[in-house]
């Protein structure tokens, strides 16, 4: 496989601008693009090489469509008139178009160039004419960020301000680019010089000046340096030996993964988080979030891990579904290595900035976005922080309002007499609660008006508790409530829905 050099040309800003504008005035934008082909997001795009049926070249952005997304060659003349000679000449300045090596008067998109939520992102093509559909131009390509599971990544990433932000395992720098809108200053690092490339040319496209890209093994860019959120999408797929930089780590797939879990101690300021979005092996009777806590090592005592479970297979499952040799081998090492599950998930962990007590949790959540993702790890250090039970009994808790009631009802003495009740909600995460009678009178009583302990008080004056009832039980049930996102208190709101 020939290595081929960086496809793109670096330009003054005043150009990278004009490209910029060039794409939006030609509605090559990803509401557009998703409005025009059907979709409700670039993850779901089926390229015209993998099935889906090509359009009509009417559009500058049919074309750009065409040549940057779905890689397909068209003739140099249609180019030239649906884009007008201005905007062929940007793309030539460039280097995103060169002749068709089989093809005279046919031209080629040298890199993939897409929107994605606000910004544009180039990456390299996943197929040139000279090598065939489905082989990566080099071992150090920079894969697409438009895969579902670039987006699972990005949708577990949230917005929240911050103040120094890490793309580790970067690629085009997506992860970065997009934290730019909310991050006072960007670093995006990865070991591949090419991603470098790609991260600088794709901030200087999308205008962004507060990003900084540098070539290194993970943390070694940005030694001495702390975090208030790092993110990382790292190769995690089984490998035998290695064919791409962006995917392959190891039998156990978790290579990489390890060595960014141990590093964090160092690289987390205080009260700073750490998403991380891989696969992991888990063997034995040690879940892996108590193993990523062993990773940690001593360092790590002032760490939080929640590990948000969104899939388990067995290396088995994953042989069933795949046809390439390279996954095939990689798949079988993890067998040989013990490995008897998968386990994609989302990692949070986090740097305490108090004397609380860390923790350790899991809970299986099928797609969490990044608000819930800090809503449940923000829940999880408040209650533990010494005197939270004075403080609960001192705030009102108002029922949320995406909660519902489900009474179950059966056909007795001629008439419906209910029989059970319970609360469930969607709403930050799915969960539902038994809901006896006493409960539904506690329910009625949290509108937001009255502190907890006022609520306990006359839930015994109305003899819907026990007089026996003590505070901390009351605390225990106003704390089941809220972890289950059922109710709220004004320290801790629920996240927007």
């Amino acid at each position: 496989m020939s290595v081929p050099s960086f496809p793109l040309r670096f330009q003054d800003p005043a150009r990278f601008e004009a490209l910029r504008d060039a794409l939006q005035l030609a509605g090559y934008t990803e509401p557009a693009l998703c409005s025009r082909l059907g979709i409700a997001r670039l993850s779901e795009l089926r390229a015209v090489g993998e099935g889906r049926d090509p359009e009509p070249l009417g559009s500058a952005s049919s074309v750009l469509t065409h040549l940057l997304l779905d890689r397909e060659s068209a003739p140099a003349d249609l180019v030239s008139r649906r884009l007008g000679p201005a905007f062929l000449s940007l793309l030539e300045e460039f280097g995103l178009l060169r002749p068709h090596p089989a093809e005279p008067g046919h031209v080629l998109a040298t890199a993939m160039l897409y929107p994605v939520r606000g910004v544009y992102v180039a990456s390299d093509r996943d197929w040139e004419p000279e090598t065939g559909r489905g082989r990566l131009p080099c071992p150090d390509a920079v894969f697409l960020a438009i895969t579902p599971d670039a987006y699972r990544f990005l949708d577990s990433l949230p917005a929240s301000p911050c103040d120094r932000f890490l793309d580790l395992c970067a690629g085009a720098g997506v992860a970065g680019l997009l934290a730019a809108g909310h991050a006072r200053s960007v670093w995006a690092c990865d070991i591949a010089p090419r991603a470098v490339e790609y991260s600088r040319w794709n901030a200087l496209l999308n205008g962004i000046e507060h990003f900084q890209a540098a070539a290194g093994d993970l943390y070694d860019p940005v030694t001495g340096l702390q975090f208030d959120r790092i993110a990382a999408h790292p190769p995690f797929v089984p490998a035998a030996e290695d064919s791409y930089v962006y995917r392959d780590a190891g039998p156990d797939g978790e290579r990489v993964t390890r060595r960014i879990i141990q590093g964090l101690p160092s690289a987390l300021a205080p009260g700073g988080q750490c998403y991380l979005t891989a696969t992991f092996a888990e063997s034995g009777p040690t879940p892996v979030e108590q193993r990523l806590r062993a990773l940690l090592g001593p360092a790590g005592n002032d760490l939080d891990i929640f590990l948000a479970l969104r899939r388990r297979f067995t290396p088995t499952e994953l042989l069933a579904s795949t046809g390439a040799e390279d996954l095939r081998a990689g798949l079988l090492a993890a067998q040989a290595a013990g490995v008897e599950t998968f386990v994609y998930a989302t990692v949070v962990v986090q740097r305490r900035s108090s004397g609380r007590a860390v923790f350790t949790q899991r809970r299986e959540l099928a797609n969490p976005t990044g608000p819930v993702l800090e809503w449940i790890v923000r829940w999880e250090a408040l209650r533990r922080e010494p005197g939270f039970d004075k403080d609960l009994l001192d705030q009102a808790l108002t029922v949320s309002p995406h909660v519902r009631l489900l009474v179950n009802h059966s056909f007795q003495a001629g008439q419906w007499t209910p029989v059970t009740a319970k609360l469930t909600t969607h709403h930050p995460v799915p969960a539902e609660m038994a809901c006896p009678p006493w409960l539904d009178q506690t329910l009625r009583l949290l509108d937001g008006r009255r502190p907890a302990r006022e609520v306990f008080r006359t839930l015994r004056e109305q003899g819907s508790i026990p007089e026996t009832a003590s505070d901390t039980e009351f605390v225990q049930l106003a704390t089941t409530l809220l972890s289950a996102g059922l109710a709220q208190i004004p320290t801790h709101p629920l996240p927007p829905a």
